[in-house]
């Protein structure tokens, strides 16, 4: 796991760079809204981490059932769905205050990028809670590689944006960037999760677990 977030971590800074490149005011509106959007997150990233255990218990319980129940209906997605809608419609009407008092500025250009980075990303992080979960669920089963490729993913998609598409669209591309990767990783932790065979009730050896 801490290899995997090393991995996120070189992707942050590969995309910051680029950001960097931007100017000042550009750099004052997404550190604004990336710390409102890091408290946004919280229980976005934290409430799933309690589904590898979840997930384990019923592992060695052999209820495959309930572990399928569990990530698909759970407490935990539905807690993290009513906050992600929460926060949208708060900030639907606070963004832009809410920026401004985190930056200390009145510069349009900061309450506007900063605004519109968090319109986007916040109810987008209704994804990210699910592939977490996926991710979590994963880890519980005993998976160790597939986690590891999503965070490559994210890596490598964070380098395509850095060098092929902000380059074009400017911050755009930057408030789109994860959303877009959050989307791809998604699909592939939902694909790995579905096809991985103890889910799926078949046999399965101790060397396949842990691949």
């Amino acid at each position: 796991m801490g290899f995997m977030m090393s991995i996120v971590t070189v992707g942050s800074v590969v995309l910051q760079s680029a950001i960097n490149e931007m100017g000042y005011l550009v750099i004052a509106g997404h550190l604004a809204a990336r710390k409102i959007i890091i408290f946004c997150m919280l229980p976005v990233a934290t409430v799933p981490v309690a589904l590898s255990t979840f997930v384990s218990q019923n592992k060695g319980a052999d209820q495959r059932e309930h572990i399928r129940k569990g990530v698909r209906y759970g407490n935990i997605m539905i807690m993290v769905l009513i906050w992600v809608v929460f926060m949208s419609i708060v900030l639907m009407f606070t963004a832009q205050s809410l920026v401004h008092l985190i930056s200390g500025s009145k510069e349009n250009i900061i309450l506007e990028n900063g605004s519109k980075y968090l319109s986007i990303n916040v109810p987008f992080s209704i994804v990210l809670g699910m592939l977490l979960n996926f991710r979590f669920a994963l880890q519980g089963v005993g998976k160790k590689i597939v986690p590891l490729i999503s965070s490559v993913i994210e890596l490598v998609g964070k380098v395509i944006f850095v060098y092929l598409l902000i380059p074009t669209l400017g911050y755009f591309g930057v408030i789109i960037c994860e959303p877009a990767i959050w989307c791809v990783m998604f699909v592939q932790l939902l694909y790995s999760f579905y096809t991985n065979p103890y889910i799926r009730g078949k046999a399965i050896t101790e060397k396949a677990i842990t691949e």
